[in-house]
């Protein structure tokens, strides 16, 4: 609900800035100048001539990034779990609580693992591999999608792509995957 609050104060701060002057000339500095500047809560504050904006965008972005890293923690744990149930990796990671029924100590050294990293590696460099990590992913689940249905076409499947093969091809047209 944080996050979706956020979204949408920033909706509102974004729209009361808009000036169609803004666009002429359009991306004078290319699309870098265009990252660059959406990375900026200093942007909101500049367009809105307060800091109010800036600070509501700040605290969303933390909110993002904690519920971001929770997520990779989680499908990390359960990948790890699956590698290791298929002998990819070592059988720590495969043992679960009887009681809980989730992968205790693979949670554990994944956690340890992430503490030590983000104690020692910087941010910018941490939020680009972190990055660069999920669009290989995407890349690969897209192709894997495409691949899959050509090569087993009788496989149940338990979801449909909508607009199959276009969708998942879309992200590498865009190349951003």
């Amino acid at each position: 609900m944080t996050k979706i609050a956020v979204l949408v104060v920033f909706c509102v701060i974004a729209f009361t800035a808009f000036d169609a002057g803004h666009f002429t000339p359009f991306a004078p500095h290319g699309l870098g100048g265009i990252t660059a500047a959406a990375s900026l809560a200093a942007i909101v504050d500049r367009a809105t001539g307060s800091t109010a904006g800036g600070s509501v965008i700040a605290f969303g972005a933390v909110v993002a990034i904690a519920s971001v890293v929770l997520t990779v923690l989680y499908g990390q744990t359960r990948i790890l779990l699956a590698m290791s149930r298929d002998g990819l990796v070592a059988r720590v990671f495969e043992h679960v609580s009887p009681r809980t029924a989730t992968p205790v100590a693979n949670t554990w050294i994944v956690a340890a693992l992430v503490a030590v990293l983000a104690a020692v590696v910087p941010l910018a460099v941490t939020v680009g591999l972190t990055t660069i990590g999920t669009l290989a992913i995407t890349a690969v689940v897209n192709v894997c999608v495409i691949v899959l249905r050509l090569r087993r076409p009788d496989l149940r499947r338990s979801f449909a792509v909508p607009l199959y093969p276009v969708s998942p091809l879309l992200p590498r047209l865009a190349g951003t995957g």
